[in-house]
Order: structure tokens, then sequence, then C-alpha cells
């Protein structure tokens, strides 16, 4: 369904591979990327996309748990090309990736700064020198982005910088059986981290570029200008791109969300899509670093929508929805009190302003639907589209802080469960009027007409263009 737009500011789908985090790999298999210490995503890193993978030299990298996928050596592969684009800040030895079985068998692609020398070199070992490809004393500016590709085509192999070939070796020993994890970023020691930035990191078992690998060597491919696309061939494609999609709507603004313990995607569980945010209640939650599309609070003239689907896996005390931090008098709330019910709060200064009375509670497992919306000075929560609080406040302000997702800032009050489609979106989108309370409980706005519901999604949002009715600000997939 429709709900992504300009004024969308978080969209998050919670979707990707089962245990993700950040990094998704859209190719055929679906391996499953784990990130190893600061190994995080940055708008400043991109060659690509939203963002691409930023890693500090010290102790950052990323892992894959082994497949025949990345037994790139295997004579049983005709063809295989390994290629990524990366910019790097290092000297010594950078790994663009390795697996080895802690033995004599291996696979390693690194770059090479020294002493005035810079290389791009692969190596493969199985009981001996199987593979040695490297580039010579080509003096490549490691600090610009460059597109590096080894192309294997039958027994012959080639190493191309920006389309051009500068190695070959032919060789047909098979180097059939790599049991070991892929790293990426680092060798498999770990060791020699890469200090810089990678992007569109792919493995395709084909000839992608039609590459013709000579001993000249004289051999050229088209360099990529955009993404690449996933097919029945792509082993893995790592786009290094943010969760959040929120600039698909066309507010150009994409939040990298970091996840923190072992809150991760779950593809057994899921309201819509193919997954959800997993969260234990004992120390998972993720963080958004601050910016001003979290300014629910900021204004009494304008009109503010949080909405996401929630699953609760047990009922104990307060666990938080979604909350922005400051500090601990300066901030906004959205939680769950077992025995009271939902409740939205900000503080300034240490002073409640706004603070909704309890409603809605939740006692069962299923998915429910909640939605805080903001109209003016008035706000109201709602459960599965029935209006459930209500409270008007004439107070505002602002925060400089991170956005929290399935707990507290300290942290604490953990989310026991999943959630999933969240969204905040800079418009009244369900075009609702917020209604008081007549004495007999229902709903009303000052008319007397009952105007406590709106319509439950019964979707994952899409992209819908902009009609002047709303503007989503953040959505998180």
């Amino acid at each position: 369904m429709s709900g992504l737009d300009a004024n969308t500011k978080l969209l998050i789908h919670a979707d990707g591979q089962d245990g993700g985090k950040e990094i998704i790999d859209s190719g055929a298999t679906g391996h499953i990327v784990t990130q190893v210490n600061d190994a995080a995503l940055s708008t400043a890193a991109k060659k690509w996309g939203s963002t691409g993978l930023t890693l500090d030299g010290d102790g950052d990298y990323l892992t894959i748990p082994t497949s025949t996928d990345f037994n790139i050596l295997d004579t049983a592969k005709t063809n295989v090309t390994m290629e990524c684009w990366a910019k790097w800040n290092g000297t010594g030895l950078g790994y663009l990736a390795e697996r080895s079985d802690g033995s004599r068998t291996h696979m390693t692609w690194y770059l090479y700064d020294s002493s005035g020398t810079q290389k791009v070199a692969f190596q493969g070992y199985q009981s001996g020198n199987v593979y040695n490809l490297d580039t010579g004393d080509q003096n490549f500016d490691f600090t610009q982005w460059h597109h590096y590709a080894f192309i294997k085509v039958g027994s012959v192999s080639g190493l191309y910088v920006d389309g051009v070939q500068y190695a070959y070796v032919s060789d047909s020993t098979d180097v059939a059986d790599i049991t070991a994890v892929l790293y990426i970023g680092s060798s498999s020691t770990p060791s020699s981290y890469f200090n810089g930035y990678i992007d569109e990191f792919r493995i395709q078992e084909s000839n992608v570029y039609s590459a013709n690998p000579n001993s000249t060597p004289d051999d050229t491919i088209t360099v990529p200008t955009s993404a690449h696309t996933s097919d029945a061939n792509t082993k893995l494609l790592l786009h290094m791109d943010t969760h959040d999609v929120s600039g698909d709507g066309g507010s150009g603004t994409y939040h990298i969300p970091t996840f923190v313990g072992t809150a991760q995607i779950d593809t057994d569980v899921k309201k819509w899509g193919t997954g959800s945010l997993q969260f234990d209640g004992d120390s998972d939650y993720l963080t958004i670093p601050d910016s001003d599309d979290w300014n629910v609070f900021g204004s009494t003239s304008d009109s503010w929508t949080i909405d996401f689907w929630v699953k609760h896996t047990d009922h104990a005390g307060t666990e938080f929805y979604i909350c922005q931090v400051e500090d601990a008098s300066n901030r906004w709330q959205l939680f769950h009190v077992h025995g009271s019910g939902l409740r939205f709060t900000a503080l300034t200064t240490g002073s409640v302003t706004v603070q909704t009375p309890f409603g809605g509670e939740i006692t069962d497992t299923d998915w429910h639907h909640i939605a805080l919306i903001k109209v003016g000075s008035a706000y109201a929560i709602y459960k599965d589209g029935s209006q459930v609080s209500y409270l008007s406040d004439g107070s505002s302000d602002t925060y400089a802080g991170s956005l929290y997702l399935g707990a507290y800032f300290t942290p604490s009050l953990y989310l026991n469960g999943y959630m999933d489609e969240i969204r905040i979106q800079n418009d009244n989108i369900f075009n609702v009027t917020v209604a008081a309370s007549d004495p007999s409980g229902d709903w009303m706005d000052n008319t007397g007409s009952n105007l406590g519901t709106i319509t439950v999604p019964t979707g994952a949002y899409s992209y819908d263009a902009p009609s002047g009715l709303y503007i989503p600000r953040v959505m998180v997939i």
C-alpha cells in the first residue's frame, strides 16, 4: 500500500536475511552478513546507492559463514567474477577479502602499499602456490575510488583495475573445498584491517563482463556506472546500503541504524514482507543518529504520525517502542506499561509537558498496529485502528539526540518481541480528526461525530507520488 513520499522521515520494513543486521546480501542465495566491531554504513562512504561500508583499520570487518558459493577456484566453476569498489587510506596490506582453513588452503585478495609500491594482488593456495596475480608497481592512488575485479574464465584468470587488465595467470589446479568463513575488510586471522570504504562487493558465477584475460595483458572490461542487479548467477551481492528507505520517497535522506546486542532481522516472524525486527528484552535495540526528522514535538502547528506493528513475546513491566532522547530531562517517548497500556510523553528540563492517559493495553502475543498521531496541539494514540487515548497540550520543544527503537536510552526498559513497518511521517497521513472524549468514553469531535478510528494498513508501505495530503519523513524497512 502507499505511504512513502517526500515527507517520510523514516521507513524500516525490517526485511532482509534471517539474523541479518544492516547489510543485506541481495544475491540469489542470501548469505548472513555479520558486522564486527565498528564496521558501519556511512553516507560519506558510498560509491553507489545510499551508503557504503566504512572500516577504520582498527579491528573492523565483515564475516559471512562458509559456503560453496565462495569456492571461486573450483575448476567445476567455469567462470567467476569477484569485484568491488574500494577507497583505501591505509599502508602495508589492506585485505579486501580472505578465506582460510588455517593451514595451507586459502584465497586472498588485497591491496599493498609500502615504500612507494602500490599494487593489487590475488593469491590462491592449496598445499602450495596455485594462483598468484599482482598488478606490479603501478602506483595507484588508493585514496580514490577504484573498481577492482578478479575474473576467472576456464583455466585463465585476470586482475583488473578500473576496467584495465594488469595481471594474468593460466592454471587449472583445482581448489575445490575451502571450508572457511569469508572475511571482507580483514585477513582471516583477523589482521591487516582495511582502512577506508568498500561498496558493491559481488561474487558472480559467470563471466559477467565477457572478459578475455590474456598474457599480454591487454584485455579491458566496461566499468560499472551504477549499482549491480542480481540474477541466478549472483552468489553474493552487498550493496552496503542501509535499511531506512525514506529517501526513496523523494526526501533524499537516508538514516543509518546501528544494531546493538543481538537485535536482528527474523524471517520466521513478520507482519509484512520477508522479516521483522527481533528484540529479546535483554539488551537489544537500534539507534539512529540525531536528525531534525525526529522533531515530532517541535511545533504546535504541524502534524506528525508515528506508526508500526508490534508483537510482544511476553508482558512484564515497561517496554519502550521508540524515543528520541537528548538527556534524561529532555526527551519524547512512546511505550507500553503492562497493566496500564500505551502512553506518549514528552519532557523538557525534567518537567512532563505532554503525557497522554494510558489506554489500549496489549495482553496477548498477536500483532497489533500502533499509531501516535499529532495534529497541531492534539495528540491521540490508536491501537488496531481505534483511538485509545487523547491529550491537548500547547507545549513544544526540539531535542538534539539519537532515536532509539526497542529500548530507553540508558539503555533499559527493553522490548521483548518484534516490530515491523516502522514509520515516522511529518503529516497526518491517516487524515484523521483527533477527537476528545465524552463522558460515555466514546472518542468524539466537538460536533458530536465519532471520529476516533483510522484505517489499519493492509500491507507494507510503498512509494506513492505526493498528493498534497501528506509527506512521509522516515520509514525503516
